[in-house]
């Protein structure tokens, strides 16, 4: 088994690099919320009232737009996605090198988004204990979440649950399933990105802390003497 010491690195910057990904994500769910919106409220019309709807401009427009937020939509999230869990990493690591004893370790602290069932708490705890530890250094076991966090990792699990039966229902071949499943989508897009924000909020007061504590050259007092290892 080898072992190596945590070194505390810059994470201003990097952090940086998430929030102009997260905040296109989170504008691009924005913007597919009051699309999905309009595209129900056009299926809930041709449904109920009888509409026929004839091919536009306005509605060729309307499926472009769609489709073009849809793309920048799924690639600004996987490329946020990498970024992010980089932030993580890097953030826990920073955590062990300053000497805050987290329980998690960085690869787990990665690792946990993707294990089955575990990912639907452990996400949760990773998030916390780097909130805690940089805004309580000395003493942070025991302290609460804020409750913006708590509201975070809700419209997390509602936007991911909501966008999976949506995506179902929005291709299904029933004319009032597909409409069920534009305003689940829509509901889906708002919540994430509620969830979006969110994030962002805390993140940035994370990284902020952290940098404070890794510019002054901060050492939790009872591990001054002991290396930080990682096994």
């Amino acid at each position: 088994m080898t072992k190596k010491t945590y070194i505390a690195q810059p994470i201003l910057g990097w952090w940086r690099a998430v929030e102009i990904l997260g905040w296109t994500y989170t504008a691009v769910a924005a913007v597919l919320a009051v699309l999905f919106t309009i595209e129900w409220s056009l299926l809930k019309a041709i449904s109920n009232d009888g509409l026929v709807l004839q091919d536009t401009p306005l509605l060729t427009g309307f499926d472009m737009a769609m489709r073009s937020f849809g793309v920048l939509g799924l690639a600004s999230y996987w490329l946020g996605v990498v970024l992010t869990l980089i932030w993580y990493y890097r953030a826990n690591s920073n955590a062990h090198a300053l000497g805050l004893r987290l329980d998690t370790e960085p690869k787990w602290a990665v690792a946990w988004f993707f294990i089955p069932f575990a990912m639907l708490f452990k996400p949760y705890g990773v998030t916390s204990e780097l909130w805690r530890s940089s805004a309580y250094p000395d003493h942070w076991r025991g302290k609460s979440d804020p409750a913006r966090m708590r509201w975070w990792w809700a419209a997390v699990l509602i936007g991911k649950i909501g966008s999976s039966f949506g995506d179902k229902m929005y291709v299904a071949e029933k004319a009032d399933m597909i409409e069920l499943g534009a305003l689940t989508l829509a509901v889906s897009a708002g919540v994430t990105a509620v969830a979006g924000a969110l994030f962002l909020s805390m993140g940035r007061e994370i990284s902020k802390r952290q940098q404070a504590l890794i510019d002054q050259d901060y050492k939790r007092a009872d591990t001054l003497n002991q290396a930080v290892w990682n096994a």
